[in-house]
């Protein structure tokens, strides 16, 4: 079935051969490949805890395809107007590692979507302190106060804050870098691109 490119009958077999041989690690592998193939997202995240079970899978491949399961289904979830069953899986991925940039990214849009601004704040906040992904930056830019006539520095000091949650790490300066160069702050830009250069000389040494 399987090379006639019949998945689903090659599934329907390969779920018999497992009730059969429960313990055989090569047969849930195939039930989860093939259940992968079939889009079956909810049964292969089931195979999934017991591949654990059985250590048929290494533990790191294990975790990886279950943040991917997860988040992808949280999308799914969302395409069809199911905020709250995505808002949940997101959850359940960032349980396992709370800054798994995907479903970072797509949680903290939806809260931003939500106008729940602080919990959009907290999540980049909370990942930007182990993992600064650029990505993260232009949501953080959202959240930022707008500039005042008479304080055109205000979206960079909100932008300062990356560096103060991660002063070790190029990307808040440069982070920062892109701030001042949207509003012109050109002495501002120059000086934190310096500041992002010695970090990476620094590193090389």
């Amino acid at each position: 079935s399987m090379e006639q490119g019949n998945t689903a009958k090659a599934l329907e077999l390969a779920r018999i051969a497992q009730k059969k041989h429960k313990k055989q690690k090569w047969v849930i592998r195939t039930v989860y490949g093939l259940e992968l193939a079939e889009q079956q997202w909810d049964e292969a995240l089931k195979t999934l805890k017991n591949i654990e079970k059985l250590h048929a899978l290494e533990a790191s491949i294990i975790k990886s395809d279950r943040l991917a399961l997860l988040t992808h289904m949280a999308q799914l979830a969302l395409q069809d107007g199911q905020t709250t069953k995505a808002v949940k899986l997101l959850r359940a991925a960032l349980r396992i590692d709370p800054c798994f940039i995907p479903a970072v990214l797509i949680l903290t849009e939806q809260h931003l979507l939500d106008k729940r601004k602080q919990a959009a704040q907290r999540l980049i906040a909370k990942c930007w302190k182990s993992v600064p992904h650029p990505a993260l930056v232009p949501l953080w830019e959202t959240l930022a106060p707008e500039n005042k006539p008479k304080d055109p520095a205000v979206r960079l000091r909100w932008a300062e804050k990356l560096i103060k949650m991660n002063p070790d790490h190029v990307e808040s300066y440069l982070a920062v870098a892109r701030t001042a160069i949207h509003d012109r702050l050109w002495g501002e830009a120059r000086q934190f691109l310096k500041e992002a250069e010695a970090i990476c000389l620094d590193h090389q040494i």
